[in-house]
């Protein structure tokens, strides 16, 4: 309790240091190095007495049965873990349907297959959240056993079937306890089975059903250009009504045939982009994505990479498609699409969507994205709980 937040409050110095020294332009590498200096020893020590502990505890363990008692049950623990997994994993899978008592359920699962080999185990370190306990091979020689044939076939022995009644000895009540440890199991899972659930329908509900039509923004470039036409048609009737003093006339013609032609340039420039309004750029669609130059929609789950390069004429985003995807085909028209069939690369150069950046367009298509998918996993999961079966009663 009172080294814990100490380790950790290390540890979150050095973070905020390393963090830091990012736009110190090198001003605090070296109290960085140093941070890391001091954690290696930290963790050093850390292991030591992490180890010393561990293996005082089953010292403790031993004091109070046996040295072979002890070393047996290190081994049985490895023996009898893949059982324990296999059970609360097919527990997690369908919570409706699991027993509802779970140890009972791993004793008559263990008896019915046996136990592992417990030789494939002692290697095996048990999992702590700071720290490296040593394998059990080293714990069983730290009680002075030496693990032999006769160990290992006693660590690997199935638990008889009446196994569970030998409980009452230490509890007033295990089957009420297993009951408990069950339900406290089970309701974790169905709490997170539920905030996934709510984080998929979030993600679903996200982008709604209906398509989404994106459109270019042209028309601030038009203006533009139709502004710029006029500004030089106006330099041009001056100069034609007033001329330009102290200049031969035919150097005020050259400038006056530049300024009318450079109004007729943009002037025109600006009409053209103006009358093609605000064209379709993409639709985005629930269930995939249609580009005006391709003849069908690119299903979202059809896509396996997708990637975006900004340029001046708008982004071109690249979709890489897997090969058993059915294969687009350019539809009739001039559009800014290109096919690579032969890498199964679908290159679409659009202009940035109106009123967004270009990160406000890659989110929205991962958006999509996402929201295909989320659909795609409650579907699953709807037509997997319509044909599971009723939990039986114990």
């Amino acid at each position: 309790q009172r080294f814990l937040p100490i380790y950790a409050g290390v540890g979150r110095s050095l973070d905020a240091v390393a963090e830091g020294e990012r736009g110190s332009l090198g001003l605090f590498r070296p109290s960085l190095r140093l941070g890391l200096f001091v954690m290696e020893r930290f963790h050093l020590a850390v292991r030591h007495w992490s180890r010393t502990r561990e293996f005082a505890a089953d010292a403790g363990g031993a004091a109070a049965t046996s040295a072979d008692a002890s070393a047996r049950a290190l081994l049985r623990y490895g023996a009898v873990g893949p059982r324990i997994g296999e059970t609360l994993d097919a527990a997690a899978e369908a919570p409706e349907a699991a027993p509802p008592d779970l140890v009972a359920a791993v004793l008559e699962h263990a008896v019915a297959r046996g136990l592992d080999d417990p030789s494939a185990h002692w290697e095996e370190e048990q999992a702590h959240p700071t720290d490296t306990h040593p394998p059990t091979r080293e714990r069983v020689a730290a009680l002075g056993r030496t693990i032999d044939a006769d160990l290992l076939a006693q660590a690997g022995t199935a638990p008889p079937s009446h196994a569970l009644g030998q409980l009452a000895a230490f509890f007033a009540d295990p089957a009420g306890l297993c009951r408990a440890a069950t339900a406290d199991f089970l309701g974790a899972v169905r709490a997170q089975e539920a905030a996934f659930r709510a984080h998929l329908e979030a993600t679903a509900a996200d982008v709604g059903t209906e398509e989404r039509v994106l459109r270019a923004n042209y028309r601030s470039r038009g203006v533009a250009l139709a502004v710029g036409g006029g500004l030089f048609a106006l330099i041009a009737g001056a100069i034609a009504i007033f001329g330009i003093p102290g200049i031969r006339l035919h150097e005020v013609n050259v400038i006056l045939f530049a300024a009318s032609a450079f109004a007729a340039l943009f002037g025109a420039a600006g009409a053209f982009i103006l009358s093609r309004g605000e064209p379709v750029t993409l639709i985005l669609r629930p269930e995939g994505l249609k580009a005006p130059g391709l003849d069908r929609t690119i299903p979202w789950d059809a896509i396996a990479d997708l990637d975006m390069t900004l340029t001046n004429g708008g982004v071109v985003t690249r979709l890489l498609l897997p090969p058993d995807a059915d294969w687009p085909q350019r539809a009739p028209g001039r559009h800014a699409v290109k096919l690579d069939a032969k890498r199964r690369i679908v290159t679409v150069t659009v202009g940035l969507p109106r009123g967004m950046k270009p990160q406000d367009f890659a989110d929205l298509l991962a958006r999509y994205q996402a929201a295909h998918r989320a659909r795609q996993i409650l579907a699953e999961a709807g037509t997997a709980h319509a044909s599971s079966p009723e939990p039986q009663p114990a």
